[in-house]
């Protein structure tokens, strides 16, 4: 009876340790996923420098200035959408990790008390 309760410890060590390193990947996931961000949000400052550049400018050719104006709203606008898509799985991921965390507590917890 005993040397079966030691395997079913075993196994919930195993099963712990494949948790704690589902985790862990979630974790880099997320973290890649606000470096993404970061990078967007970067991008997106260095779109909007470049709009109030534009905007700016007293060029002569101002119908071409006016078609490089919406042009980089363009990007910008995508690149906000694709900011805030970004957020969005970022906040999916980081929820998850942080219920994965807490499902892991759980069941620690469950092994333990046993």
């Amino acid at each position: 009876d005993n040397t079966q309760l030691v395997e079913e410890l075993d196994i919930s060590k195993r099963e712990v340790k494949d948790l704690q390193s589902q985790l862990q990947k979630k974790e880099v996931s997320s973290a890649a996923l606000q470096g993404k961000v970061e990078v967007l949000a970067e991008e997106l400052r260095n779109k909007e420098v470049a709009l109030t550049s534009l905007e700016r400018s007293s060029s002569h050719d101002q119908a071409k200035l006016q078609e490089q104006l919406m042009s980089e709203k363009m990007k910008t606008e995508q690149c906000e959408e694709n900011l805030k898509q970004l957020q969005e799985m970022f906040d999916k991921c980081k929820v998850n990790a942080e219920e994965q965390e807490k499902s892991l507590k759980e069941q620690l917890r469950t092994i333990q008390d046993e």
